[in-house]
């Protein structure tokens, strides 16, 4: 008898403890496939534009052209009916192809510029493409919601309930710089810092703040809690130190997704 009660203290005590900081039961799940991270939910955001640069002359304008090409983040978050649902940051999707600086230095000198062909798609795990039918944006908080043909055989990830505690560690999925390739994607560790005001396109914007490295392609990407659920969506980064990243808070997601 003596043992029993042993071995349910050991077992059920710790238990409970994974289960409070988990919701929806998410332990279980997680405990039963060893991952609650689902990496097979996340989708790399892609845009390619084709900019052209015309000088006039006396007596003819000479011009040139290039594609640029935009990689992002994003993840899958809800099926409804035909349509699946996507997440990312609004920058990915409304962001001028053209560098402001290059815009202001070549205005300066006369040229024209001109964006055509403007377009994004996300490409999944498996690299199979998918075309952006529809998108909402908040651009005070960062965060777009892009709308794709229902993807089935794809899971979603879980919007969680609260945010974790000060100096509580979290988790990001991301593709930095593109790197997204052979089912290959990185997992990086931080932790919850707080919330700050910071400047975002004219807005201010309060922002979650986190030490999660971060560089150009992670914007979008989710940041999870130890049972894999979001608690925010990746947007900057510090730009004298890529170790402290700011993220679209939990309650600006719950309230574009649920309201």
């Amino acid at each position: 008898m003596r043992k029993r009660l042993i071995y349910f203290y050991l077992f059920f005590i710790p238990l409970c403890f994974h289960l409070a900081g988990c919701s929806h039961l998410t332990y279980f799940r997680s405990f039963a496939k060893k991952n609650p991270f689902k990496q097979r939910a996340f989708f790399k955001f892609v845009r390619v534009a084709t900019i052209q640069v015309c000088k006039p002359a006396k007596f003819h304008i000479a011009c040139s052209s290039r594609q640029v090409k935009y990689e992002g983040s994003a993840f899958h978050v809800h099926k409804e009916g035909k349509w699946s649902y996507v997440l990312t940051a609004a920058h990915n999707i409304y962001l001028d192809p053209v560098h402001p600086m290059h815009r202001r230095m070549l205005s300066a000198m006369k040229y024209k510029i001109s964006v055509s062909n403007d377009h994004s798609y996300l490409i999944d795990w498996y690299k199979r493409k998918h075309k952006i039918v529809g998108f909402k944006m908040v651009k005070k908080a960062d965060l777009g919601i892009v709308r794709v043909k229902l993807v089935k055989d794809l899971p979603t990830y879980r919007i969680a309930t609260e945010m974790p505690q000060k100096g509580e560690k979290v988790y990001n999925t991301a593709s930095p710089l593109g790197f997204f390739s052979g089912n290959v994607l990185g997992l990086y560790e931080g932790r919850y810092l707080g919330k700050k005001i910071i400047p975002i396109k004219g807005y201010k914007s309060l922002m979650a703040v986190y030490t999660i490295p971060v560089i150009g392609g992670s914007s979008g990407s989710p940041i999870l809690n130890k049972c894999g659920e979001v608690i925010g969506i990746v947007s900057s980064v510090h730009r004298r130190f890529h170790h402290i990243s700011f993220g679209v808070p939990l309650s600006a997601i719950r309230s574009a997704m649920y309201k």
